[in-house]
């Protein structure tokens, strides 16, 4: 089964679990250095409702070293023309280990403030990143994020075992979303969470 396509197929069918959720999915690959990156997004990418972009990237000879967060948000997420960009102190605690958070302001299309993440490691050589955007004056809690990361699965990792035992590892770190027993409270499927947030956004415009 396709290394990449497997870590993704499991979190994807959960979100179109929603007819409301669009979800898609694409491979990237580098022409010279032979990189590839694959990209998921669930939710509409131009709207004011949540948007969630995980980006899994496995450079090639095109890189010698990552770039660091901040300009890693601006060379991906150029198309939403990211101002007001910070490199937060703070790491978010994930099943995946700690990221570092880049708060951004969407300059191009619909307003909307975003809570980029980067991970990067070196054995295996990969990078997990993205954002995730919502309309409004608030970003989306960092629980939020680490919760919608938790789901976030390999089934299978074909010839790189490193990189399933990296899966693997981080299936053991899960916190279900605050709760460690996963019968009592498994992680929700996202179309929950999608009209959990949504819902936040009507009260908070409501409260004005």
């Amino acid at each position: 089964m396709d290394r990449y396509r497997a870590a993704v197929r499991r979190l994807r069918a959960i979100y179109t679990g929603s007819p409301d959720v669009p979800a898609s999915y694409a491979i990237r690959r580098h022409t010279v250095g032979n990189g590839r990156k694959d990209i998921l997004t669930l939710g509409e990418p131009d709207s004011t409702a949540p948007f969630l972009r995980v980006e899994i990237y496995r450079p090639g000879n095109e890189i010698g070293r990552y770039a660091d967060p901040v300009a890693e948000m601006i060379l991906s997420a150029d198309a939403l023309g990211p101002v007001e960009m910070q490199h937060l102190e703070k790491p978010l605690a994930t099943k995946f280990g700690p990221l570092t958070l880049v708060p951004f302001i969407v300059s191009k299309g619909t307003p909307r403030r975003c809570l980029g993440f980067v991970r990067a490691y070196d054995n295996p050589r990969m990078q997990l990143s993205g954002w995730f955007c919502q309309g409004g004056t608030e970003f989306v809690e960092q629980s939020t994020l680490a919760c919608a990361l938790d789901r976030l699965t390999l089934l299978s990792a074909g010839s790189e075992p490193k990189v399933g035992a990296l899966f693997a590892q981080a299936e053991l770190n899960r916190s279900y979303c605050g709760q460690r027993d996963p019968i009592l409270a498994a992680t929700p499927k996202y179309h929950l969470l999608w009209k959990a947030l949504a819902n936040s956004q009507e009260t908070r415009r409501a409260g004005r």
